[in-house]
């Protein structure tokens, strides 16, 4: 990539993480995702999210399982370890559904009897912090980068954070008004800086991606079954077509 493009993709994706790190900050303010109907939506932004892991995610991990495999057949290692990307992700999956476990189970201002309210607040700062880190690196990191590719992509991880931070603040207002989007939008920042920075350690990052893909998945599924509430399919639809149309076509410009 020569200079002026380097420059304008930086200049591009910043101007993306600066929109996600809005929704990051106002997203108390958003007042019609305040359903009790649970709102059409949030089953976009879940769509858009499980949409993203089958299309875009699951076909890196599985490029990046049999780069490791030929690593690790070199090392003797790979009759014990076959699954270890897929293994990743199941083990993001547990952890985030720990954490929002954890959230519903009490109020924002009690204990749970497992962790207290502070070490709670920390691992959701630890787990949606590196949520959002992975988001701005993804960003940062589109090959060959151009205006629609920016703008596809600002659309779909936009639907996605909005579920994303929608849930979290509903299950700890206080702490999210107070702090936590602070940090998310912080840690968008960093990861943008880390992707823009670095080519290196691509195989430790898709690690990372493996781990933040488990959690996408239950993120999007505890959207769009909430206990007690009705979901919309049409939306939820809309979101899958969509993202996957958006996804196809910032590949084909990349090609």
């Amino acid at each position: 990539m020569d200079l002026d493009n380097s420059w304008s993709g930086g200049v591009s994706s910043f101007v993306v993480v600066a929109v996600l790190a809005a929704i990051h900050i106002t997203i108390g303010r958003w007042r019609w995702l305040d359903r009790s109907d649970h709102s059409p939506w949030l089953s976009v932004s879940a769509g858009a999210a499980l949409a993203y892991v089958f299309v875009y995610l699951l076909p890196k991990l599985a490029a990046t399982q049999a780069a490791l495999n030929e690593i690790l057949a070199g090392a003797g290692w790979r009759p014990f370890l076959l699954n270890q990307v897929y293994l990743i992700a199941m083990l993001g999956l547990v952890f985030f559904f720990w954490l929002g476990w954890l959230d519903e189970r009490v109020g924002d201002s009690e204990k749970n009897g497992v962790v207290s309210r502070r070490e709670r607040l920390l691992l959701n700062i630890a787990g949606y912090g590196v949520y959002s880190m992975q988001v701005g690196f993804l960003v940062a990191g589109f090959p060959r980068p151009d205006f629609l590719s920016f703008l596809l992509a600002g659309i779909v991880l936009g639907l996605h954070l909005m579920g994303v931070d929608h849930g979290v603040r509903e299950r700890v207002p206080q702490s999210y008004d107070r702090l936590l989007r602070w940090v998310f939008s912080v840690a968008l920042f960093i990861g943008w800086g880390i992707g823009v920075s670095t080519a290196a350690f691509d195989t430790l990052i898709m690690l990372w991606s493996a781990f933040i893909g488990g959690g996408v998945v239950i993120t999007a599924l505890r959207e769009e079954l909430p206990s007690g509430r009705m979901t919309s399919f049409t939306p939820f639809l809309c979101g899958v077509v969509g993202t996957t149309a958006a996804i196809m076509a910032v590949q084909s410009l990349q090609k």
